[in-house]
């Protein structure tokens, strides 16, 4: 059992030296991730989970400043926190599963359906509906499962 604990998020600060105001990009890359780990300072965390969120800004902040690769740098420490959370504490963005669903019952069910309409209808333009058709029930599927994690409290506005 995962033991949770009240003060939810004592984390390490991000450290960024030589920030470039004048860099659009930079800037938002950073109010994003800062954003998520607000969010995060919500949620009831396992200390497991909060270790290593730390563990991944400690990474960040010791990787040189301002590289050109910063952005990759900080999408990457972002992407990993996501999937922590998601694994370890069954935590999802909005709109995950409404995303991933569309996507599968497009690309695995809408070809297969669209095939048996074109048979069944002799017009291979019923490809496309059933590619249509399953991406609408996929999204349908998906937007439950999004309404049933937000109702359940496991889902961050990120």
């Amino acid at each position: 059992m995962l033991t949770t604990h009240k003060k939810i998020l004592t984390m390490v600060n991000l450290n960024i030296k030589d920030f470039n105001k004048s860099n659009e990009n930079i800037q938002r890359e950073i109010i994003s991730f800062k954003n998520l780990i607000a969010q995060l300072e919500m949620k009831e965390l396992s200390l497991e989970v909060i270790t290593l969120i730390n563990i991944e800004i400690t990474r960040f902040n010791n990787c040189s400043a301002l590289t050109k690769d910063f952005i990759k740098i900080l999408r990457k420490k972002r992407k990993l926190i996501l999937q922590n959370i998601r694994v370890k504490q069954s935590i999802y963005p909005k709109k995950y599963f409404s995303q991933n669903w569309t996507a599968l019952g497009m690309i695995a069910f809408g070809p297969c359906i669209g095939v048996i309409l074109s048979g069944k209808f002799d017009s291979w333009l019923m490809i496309l509906a059933g590619i249509f058709l399953c991406s609408f029930i996929g999204g349908l599927a998906g937007y439950l499962m999004d309404k049933k994690v937000s109702n359940n409290g496991k889902q961050i506005n990120w």
